[in-house]
């Protein structure tokens, strides 16, 4: 599914940022989006998708992954 890979993407780019120290709001502008892109398509489910739990599990990754990341530049000030 083509958002399990935007996810995947998203994670690859979170720790990219983080060996780099270089968190922009774009990383969170972007998992909004993420969600709201798959909210659109639950809309349009109605036979229900087998690959939600693994969607709904990379969207949760992400999200820690962001908020994981925001935590170590906050200890850092």
């Amino acid at each position: 599914m083509e958002i399990v890979e935007e996810c995947r993407e998203f994670l690859e780019e979170i720790e990219k940022s983080i060996n780099l120290d270089n968190l922009t709001e774009e990383e969170y502008e972007e998992l909004e989006a993420l969600n709201k892109w798959y909210k659109r398509v639950m809309e349009r489910d109605l036979w229900g998708t087998p690959t939600k739990k693994e969607v709904e599990s990379y969207l949760e990754k992400c999200k820690e992954a962001l908020f994981s990341f925001v935590e170590k530049i906050l200890e850092k000030k």
